[in-house]
């Protein structure tokens, strides 16, 4: 949901919003892009980040969670 809302973060941005910890970011990251959610690119310049972004199945996904998020907190 956090690249849904921020687009395309590099790694360390993305383990600072959700408090967790770099480990289980990279588990969870590895996850996603296994389910074909996320996908990661390292840029080729410094500073060598990785991004982490939606790829469009993982956006269909995330747009499909806040839409029942919104209808259960209605």
């Amino acid at each position: 949901m956090v690249l849904r809302s921020c687009g395309p973060v590099n790694k360390s941005e993305l383990t600072e919003s959700i408090t967790s910890g770099a480990g289980s970011v990279q588990v969870r990251i590895d996850d996603l892009k296994s389910s074909g959610l996320v996908e990661v690119r390292e840029e080729t310049v410094r500073p060598f980040r990785k991004m982490v972004s939606l790829t469009e199945k993982g956006r269909a996904v995330a747009d499909l969670v806040a839409e029942i998020y919104g209808e259960l907190s209605s």
